[in-house]
């Protein structure tokens, strides 16, 4: 039995450390758009057809806000991570989100917002994407 508990826990830990820097890394994206004078809509938004990290308006727009954090990578290889099936599933629930609040005529971009922490203890170096991916005509 004991054996059978070490390995769960084997198996939930890096998952549970992925979860905690992704938090640490959202937090540090919400700080950096604050501080540009951005407001922030929704956290975590949620829905059958998937997650936006981030909601914010820059005061001209609704953005989507995709939040990559890492240890010791590069900004590169965390946006590298935004592929095109990513793009279209943050698509879809984007305009479930728009749909859901009435915001359909509201203009809205994508950006990415890399958070790089190259050592543990040291400020993240954060890289901001506005308009990392184009969105469709027929959106």
């Amino acid at each position: 039995m004991r054996r059978w508990w070490k390995r769960l826990r084997q198996w939930l830990t890096p998952r549970l450390d992925r979860q905690a820097l992704g938090r640490r890394g959202e937090r540090a994206a919400v700080g950096y758009l604050r501080r540009r004078g951005w407001i922030i809509l929704h956290r975590r938004y949620r829905s059958p057809e998937g997650e936006l990290d981030l909601v914010v308006t820059d005061h001209r727009q609704i953005v989507f806000v995709e939040v990559k954090a890492r240890l010791g990578a590069s900004a590169a290889e965390a946006m590298d991570n935004v592929h095109p099936e990513k793009q279209r599933r943050l698509l879809r629930a984007a305009s479930a989100y728009l749909q859901r609040f009435g915001l359909r005529d509201r203009p809205i971009r994508f950006d990415v917002v890399s958070v790089v922490w190259l050592q543990e203890g040291a400020p993240p170096r954060i890289t901001h994407i506005p308009a990392a991916f184009e969105v469709p005509e027929r959106f």
